[in-house]
């Protein structure tokens, strides 16, 4: 009888072990994934905060090549407005750096007269 008590205090001794290996191990899962997230987070926010000079220079290409697909008949004028507002839209920090990389200038209608034919 006290073999069996002895061997049963065992088993529950084991089992309180594991319980808490697992519990720890959630906790510490669970404390990983928040830092890695609260890592993220701050990436996000970093590159939020200073604006990525990496997007305006993607911008300010991708204007570019718009722009020619433009002249060269490929875009309409409204699908070009369209874009560079779009992409002018997305520079936090500078609105106006894709008109002035580009050489683009606020259209008047008088400037559709000089304007090349699509």
């Amino acid at each position: 009888m006290q073999l069996k008590s002895l061997r049963v205090k065992s088993v529950l001794k084991h089992l309180q072990t594991q319980q808490q290996i697992w519990q720890t191990a959630t906790v510490l899962g669970v404390t990983l994934i928040a830092v890695c997230l609260l890592i993220v987070i701050a990436f996000k926010l970093r590159s939020w905060y200073r604006g990525d000079s990496e997007d305006a220079a993607d911008s300010a290409q991708l204007m570019l090549q718009f722009r020619e697909l433009h002249r060269q008949g490929g875009l309409s004028e409204d699908e070009y407005r369209s874009i560079k507002g779009r992409l002018t839209s997305r520079q936090p920090a500078d609105s106006s750096a894709v008109g002035r990389e580009t050489g683009d200038q606020a259209r008047t209608p008088d400037d559709e007269s000089t304007r090349e034919p699509s």
